[in-house]
């Protein structure tokens, strides 16, 4: 999974969204850690990316959440988000 944080010409950048991805099993409650996700945003080696690699066996779903680390909600900050 990959995410790209945009300031508001839509350019990649660190100065925004601080994004952090994570993943869980589909059966897993509400509430539970994830199984595997991002400590700290922009990890990825270009301008604004957060990756995180995820390998499953599980035969049943598999959930994906997305965040701002800042925690403020600000509906502004832009990203893309890519599920390889």
């Amino acid at each position: 999974m990959e995410a790209v944080a945009l300031d508001e010409n839509g350019i990649p950048t660190d100065d925004k969204a601080q994004v952090v991805l994570g993943a869980w099993n589909g059966t897993d409650d509400s509430g539970t850690a994830p199984v595997t996700g991002t400590a700290q945003p922009f990890n990825g080696n270009e301008a604004g990316l957060t990756t995180l690699p995820v390998l499953t066996i599980a035969d049943s779903e598999v959930r994906i959440g997305l965040a701002d680390l800042r925690g403020d909600g600000r509906p502004d900050y832009a990203y893309l988000g890519r599920i390889l």
